[in-house]
């Protein structure tokens, strides 16, 4: 019998977190305007397989959502990520994968429009076609000569990227990235 209790007690209580959670997720998407949408692992490999990074680099994913980027580019070159995000439950995800996976980026729950970014040598991003535009002219005047912006899924309008890469080739829905170099 009490343990009948405990068990519906621990399912209404998970169940109202989840609740709460879709809530807090629904009101942000509303108020942000941008979704968090994971970037897919093929798709960071190849933005690997197409820059060069060094250990050194200092690497920013603005919109970093659970900071897979971030957390990959860090294991797999040494280098200090930095990442921003707005949605709080994309933050939360994104400070608990940093720890289970023993990472050193550094996350803030912070507009990355109000941040001084001048020290980045590549700057990441995956945001929605109306951000991106304010990226050119936040970007622009900040990024010292010979820093890399890469854009998944869509491009700067006011920039021309040096290279774009096709990541589904033969796929009816195939995404880009747009590599520019400063």
């Amino acid at each position: 019998m009490h343990f009948v209790l405990f068990l519906s007690i621990t399912v209404l209580t998970i169940s109202i977190i989840a609740l709460i959670l879709a809530i807090i997720f629904f009101i942000q998407l509303l108020i942000l305007k941008a979704p968090y949408v994971q970037t897919p692992a093929r798709v960071i490999e190849k933005i690997f397989s197409e820059i060069k990074i060094k250990p050194a680099s200092i690497i920013y994913d603005l919109g970093c959502g659970d900071a897979s980027f971030l957390i990959a580019a860090e294991k797999r070159f040494g280098a200090k990520t930095i990442g921003f995000e707005l949605s709080l439950v994309a933050y939360l995800w994104a400070k608990q994968k940093i720890k289970r996976e023993r990472a050193k980026t550094k996350l803030y729950f912070k507009n990355f429009f109000e941040r001084n970014i001048s020290d980045a040598d590549v700057v990441f991003c995956f945001l929605v076609p109306s951000l991106m535009k304010k990226i050119g002219i936040f970007l622009e005047p900040q990024l010292k000569k010979d820093a890399t912006v890469i854009s998944y899924a869509f491009p700067i309008p006011q920039w021309q990227p040096s290279k774009t890469v096709d990541t589904l080739p033969n796929g009816d829905k195939a995404s880009k990235i747009y590599i520019y170099q400063t």
